[in-house]
């Protein structure tokens, strides 16, 4: 059955470009954005019937009424998906990847992860996500156990990541695929630069720290 949906898109005179603004099943059909969030699985069942290749991992939880398991109803707990040609052009790509987050504001309060690319003009490319309810080791490990496996298998990565311990821990977890030299883990410079001016109130001692990260040989940092 074709899956009515419609899109959007706005013309940036500024830009000379057209832009995507918004896309969505019909709601009468999967609900809107604006439903609880019980309707994901519907709303991930609806972009799977529109792109067949999607890879989406849906994970619930036991919703309780009082101290009693409500067998009718399952509570959302965290979600991962990837589109197919994110993933088809990330062969095409800077073999590295930069992960971080983001907290949600308004309705729901949860946490997005993000993973994000580079092309060879070094224009930005969102090839992962997933929704969970925070930043936690755990919330982490299921990002990224799933993003190996599911979009980047490839030999030699490097992942960009800030210094939480809640990030590391997964990646140095064995059997995690990030080891090397199957991949390569190394941290932001913006993160410690801005630490370290934070600190030391100087600029000077910020820029001395961003160029000696980027000095050639340097390796753990990014």
């Amino acid at each position: 059955m074709a899956v009515p949906w419609s899109l959007r898109v706005a013309l940036r005179q500024n830009l000379n470009y057209w832009e995507i603004a918004k896309q969505k099943v019909i709601a009468k059909i999967y609900g809107d954005w604006e439903e609880p969030y019980n309707r994901i699985p519907a709303l991930l069942q609806a972009l799977q019937e529109c792109l067949p290749c999607m890879i989406h991992e849906c994970i619930a939880v036991p919703c309780y009424n009082g101290d009693m398991v409500d067998k009718e109803w399952s509570q959302f707990d965290k979600v991962f998906w990837a589109f197919p040609p994110c993933i088809e052009s990330f062969k095409q790509c800077k073999p590295f990847v930069s992960v971080d987050e983001t907290h949600l504001y308004g309705k729901y309060r949860s946490v997005l992860l993000i993973v994000v690319t580079q092309d060879g003009n070094n224009n930005i490319l969102p090839i992962a996500f997933s929704l969970v309810e925070s930043e936690a080791m755990e919330s982490w490990s299921f990002f990224l156990s799933n993003l190996r496996q599911h979009v980047t298998p490839q030999p030699g990565i490097l992942i960009i990541s800030d210094r939480s311990q809640a990030i590391r821990a997964p990646l140095n977890a064995p059997h995690s695929g990030w080891h090397r030299p199957l991949a390569y883990h190394v941290y932001y410079i913006r993160h410690m630069a801005s630490n370290l001016n934070s600190w030391f109130k100087s600029a000077e001692g910020k820029r001395y720290l961003i160029n000696a990260m980027y000095s050639p040989g340097n390796e753990g940092c990014y």
